[in-house]
């Protein structure tokens, strides 16, 4: 008999593996996922990779043809333009509601993961500074508790992660910091409207920073 939560566990590995190379450019879009090799790598079997593919589709990082496998999605415009709108309708949800349901320990857990986050800085390790990033974010989402909102914020961060991770950097590392820590401060003071409001902004500057790397990375024209 099949350990269905041993299979979980092993597809959440596979799932935040391959997450984590293509937000970090190691499988650039175009890539082929080879299973077989992948499967060994990961130590990990072929139903559980399965599985993990089927995530990566629906969150698309992932595009899957029959008969031929898995390739890493391309990026496209149009899409980051749609994830990032409906991220910035559930992020300023969530940021609302962290400031007006559990103000003090969501800006507790921020203001950690932002200290970390400022430790590493821009040139830091790449992994931790994603993980980081992506917990001072999360902190806020589960403000949403338990239920379809934060699943839906959640899948579309991780959408958005790899035009974030393409787009943050320089002077948007800059401003993306000064934001963060306006966040930190209206949610600990309980102003859901401002922290509400950084937070739409956040996801605005976000948006248009990650349209710029876009275009500065495929000047002839992304998808």
């Amino acid at each position: 008999m099949t350990d269905s939560k041993a299979d979980g566990t092993r597809t959440d590995l596979a799932v935040d593996q391959i997450r984590q190379r293509i937000v970090l450019g190691t499988f650039p879009p175009g890539t082929w996922l080879r299973a077989d090799a992948l499967a060994a790598e990961l130590g990990v079997s072929r139903v559980p990779l399965r599985e993990a593919f089927r995530e990566l589709v629906a969150e698309g990082l992932v595009e899957t043809f029959a008969n031929r496998g898995a390739v890493v999605s391309e990026l496209r415009v149009r899409e980051v333009e749609d994830c990032y709108r409906l991220l910035e309708e559930l992020a300023a949800m969530a940021a609302e509601r962290a400031a007006t349901t559990a103000p003090e320990s969501t800006a507790r857990t921020m203001a950690d993961q932002l200290d970390a986050l400022e430790r590493l800085g821009p040139d830091g390790d790449p992994v931790q500074r994603l993980l980081a990033h992506r917990s001072f974010h999360f902190a806020a989402f589960d403000a949403l508790g338990h239920g379809a909102l934060r699943r839906h914020v959640r899948m579309l961060w991780h959408t958005c992660e790899r035009f974030i991770n393409l787009a943050t950097r320089g002077r948007r590392w800059e401003s993306a910091t000064d934001e963060h820590h306006q966040l930190v401060r209206y949610c600990a003071a309980g102003d859901a409207a401002m922290t509400s409001a950084i937070a739409r902004v956040h996801v605005q500057h976000g948006r248009a920073a990650a349209l710029r790397a876009l275009t500065e990375q495929h000047p002839e024209g992304p998808e």
